[in-house]
């Protein structure tokens, strides 16, 4: 239940004002298909073509050996608790995963590590919601985006050119689990 104070405390630094505007969220937490594992929370889906959400908190650690910690630990509590579900495939829905990425990062970044753990199901590519992550706050223009990190800067010159991250939804590689 953590997220609840990550995202109060979130609100606060990037709107000036305390308040929890993910209650759609919290029902998902209350029904207990969500687990944090160490950097990232996993969401047991329940339907006739099961599958298992990768989300990444705010606060994740995306280092290499972080993530395999993660990784491994997860693959730990699904045999311990869920052994049924060992053999349902693991998605991840985001903006980390676009291709459009590998233009913007480092050869050695931690997103880019990431990324590379999924393979590519589908992307709506005229999604936005690259703002909400990378650069929280109020709405503003794309001339007005901060450029705080280095990130935000190549980014925001990046969408002023009229390209677009984009939403991506991907399947994480089982020769991963090794």
């Amino acid at each position: 239940m953590e997220f609840c104070s990550r995202f109060i405390k979130r609100q606060k630094k990037y709107f000036g004002h305390y308040a929890f505007t993910w209650d759609w969220w919290f029902t998902r937490q209350i029904a207990m298909p969500e687990f944090r594992i160490e950097e990232l929370e996993f969401e047991l889906i329940d339907r006739p073509d099961r599958e298992i959400s990768i989300h990444i908190p705010s606060d994740a650690d995306l280092r290499p050996f972080r993530l395999q910690s993660t990784l491994n630990a997860f693959k730990a509590f699904l045999s311990a608790y869920y052994p049924d579900w060992s053999e349902v495939d693991w998605y991840c829905e985001s903006w980390l995963l676009s291709p459009l990425l590998n233009e913007l990062l480092e050869a050695n970044s931690n997103i880019l590590y990431f990324k590379q753990l999924f393979e590519l199901q589908s992307a709506d590519t005229e999604s936005m919601a690259i703002l909400d992550w990378v650069f929280p706050g109020e709405t503003v223009t794309l001339q007005d985006l901060p450029e705080t990190t280095s990130l935000q800067k190549k980014m925001k010159l990046f969408l002023l050119n009229g390209e677009k991250i984009g939403w991506v939804k991907g399947k994480y590689k089982k020769e991963n689990n090794k």
